[in-house]
């Protein structure tokens, strides 16, 4: 028997596979865009109570503060939530938290309207 190890590949941290385009186009439907939309609010209600992220509260707090109500300094905060899982998607990146905080901050200004 051989004391030699075996060598195991182990991908760079942070990198993925390419994403794979699909053979056949999909037209997503209005629930789908609805699901969607619930999914990323449950994102914005689990961040603004978890401890990691206290800018997203603070954000809450501003647009609160601003007039906004609670449903819409919500859509905002899950505006840049929207854009930042499309851009880790798109360009095949891990979160980034420091351009993240920097929409945060940016807000009611959209991140599309950077």
């Amino acid at each position: 028997m051989s004391s030699r190890k075996r060598k195991v590949h182990r991908p760079k941290y942070g990198s993925r596979p390419p994403m794979q385009r699909a053979e056949k186009s999909y037209e997503p439907s209005e629930a789908d865009g609805r699901m969607v939309g619930n999914e990323i609010l449950k994102t914005v209600d689990a961040q603004l109570h978890a401890e990691e992220l206290p800018e997203v509260k603070a954000t809450y707090d501003r647009l609160r503060g601003m007039g906004f109500s609670d449903e819409e300094a919500r859509r905002h905060i899950g505006a840049v939530v929207a854009t930042e899982i499309y851009e880790m998607l798109k360009f095949n990146r891990l979160f980034d938290r420091k351009q993240y905080v920097a929409r945060l901050e940016r807000l009611p200004e959209m991140p599309w309207e950077e």
